[in-house]
């Protein structure tokens, strides 16, 4: 009942996107945006609660086994909210601050308690069939995303007078979502899919990347109908690495090319040709995208270096929802990296921290990632590996843009994340017991 309700609810997180824009601009005119943004939230931290009321005992190991987690989480939120006081900020800053800031962490902490109550209901193999679920419906995602854009190019009209779109443009806050973006006034189309936009659909590809990849060609191994698993295998990957390449994302092809590199022999990682040519074709790229996207980058670089000089002289922070995507609420700057907007509302003190709780996550997936022999907990190990290494890739991405400030991109991959992570860390508790 429990993965089945989870399961449910990804799959309205995935449609959110479409349904927010229809029922939001199309039908209430931009009225009761608020409420029905919150609605993912009220969903899921209901779910939550009721599992912590019908868990209890279980609910008190855990906040014992995520006593470090919870602790920066806490006291980074504490943190930002007195340096938003000092600054004179008000409750809708802290928000709009927590909400980029460090609401994925709050995602990632309540999945992992879903997965350590999982673990006394259902099996390993019914882990997978839900890691298998997400694995389809990253497919099936890209593929309805493909013909909704191509929809939108034909259909322009109908799409802007029925289904809540506004002309082609750059996204602003209060405003109907453009039906489409381009590289620039003039450019080429991004692909966003059924996504709000190219960056934010980009985020969600490199979180998955890894993992896609890897489960795609799982097919290969299977004994039966070789020629045919095989080309599901490359039409899978091939699929999904265009679909990146579409949305012209410079940090796709960054943390893309990253995690590429994971998976090469580690002869070949040593061999210097290799790195050469690695890193010529990494400049290679986004030269080509930053070429084709000018005024962006000249606006990216300008923007990121005032940044570090606001930063500096703003050391103490100024509080929650100063910097970042807030600048569409009631920041002051967007840095366009996602380490001097969280440096800029929580200054130096709360950066560490939060810096911090990223350290215990990866922590945990060295404890978690080697103690078992048994095939089917090697294979959730093998996926959770798949994964942080996307959740490594956004985390470079971060450098350039803001990569945290979709909660939809946020629910879809932390959901999955939590839950297999909660899952293997509980039954590594029990193995180190015993």
């Amino acid at each position: 009942m429990i993965i089945n309700f989870v399961k449910l609810f990804v799959i309205f997180i995935f449609s959110y996107y479409i349904l927010n824009t229809f029922f939001v601009y199309g039908i209430f005119d931009g009225q009761f945006q608020l409420i029905f943004s919150l609605l993912k939230e009220i969903i899921w931290f209901f779910f939550v609660l009721l599992l912590i009321i019908f868990n209890f005992d279980k609910f008190k190991k855990y906040l014992i086994d995520y006593k470090y987690f919870i602790i920066l989480l806490l006291f980074y939120i504490f943190w930002g909210i007195l340096i938003s006081l000092i600054n004179q900020k008000g409750l809708y800053d802290i928000f709009i601050g927590i909400k980029y800031n460090i609401f994925f962490v709050i995602i990632f902490l309540s999945s992992t308690f879903v997965g350590t109550v999982l673990i006394d209901k259902v099996n390993k193999k019914d882990i997978i069939k839900f890691i298998n679920f997400i694995f389809y419906s990253l497919i099936i995602s890209l593929i309805i995303g493909i013909f909704w854009q191509l929809m939108k190019f034909g259909f322009k009209e109908e799409f802007i007078k029925y289904l809540g779109y506004g002309p082609v443009g750059d996204w602003k806050f209060g405003e109907k979502p453009p039906i489409y973006y381009r590289t620039g006034p003039d450019g080429l189309a991004r692909f966003n899919g059924i996504f709000a936009g190219p960056n934010n659909y980009g985020f969600l590809l490199v979180l998955f990347l890894s993992f896609f990849v890897s489960k795609s060609f799982e097919f290969m191994k299977q004994k039966q109908n070789k020629t045919k698993n095989s080309i599901k295998s490359i039409a899978y990957s091939s699929l999904y690495i265009l679909g990146g390449l579409a949305t012209f994302s410079r940090g796709f092809i960054l943390a893309g090319i990253i995690q590429f590199w994971y998976f090469l022999p580690y002869k070949l990682k040593k061999n210097k040709k290799i790195i050469g040519i690695g890193i010529f074709l990494l400049l290679f790229l986004i030269s080509i995208l930053s070429f084709v996207k000018f005024e962006s980058t000249k606006l990216h670089i300008s923007e990121t270096l005032n940044a570090i000089i606001f930063a500096i002289n703003n050391s103490m922070g100024l509080g929650f929802g100063s910097s970042g995507p807030a600048i569409h609420h009631r920041g002051e700057i967007l840095p366009e990296n996602m380490y001097l907007q969280v440096f800029i509302d929580s200054g130096a003190i709360g950066f560490i921290i939060w810096i911090g709780i990223i350290f215990f996550i990866f922590l945990g997936i060295r404890k978690i990632g080697i103690f078992s022999k048994n095939k089917e907990t090697k294979k959730l190990q093998k996926y959770l590996l798949l994964l942080s290494i996307g959740f490594y890739g956004l985390l470079i991405e971060g450098l350039f843009l803001h990569v945290f400030e979709d909660s939809i991109i946020n629910y879809i991959f932390f959901i999955t994340y939590g839950i297999l992570y909660g899952y293997l860390y509980d039954e590594y508790k029990k193995v180190k017991i015993y």
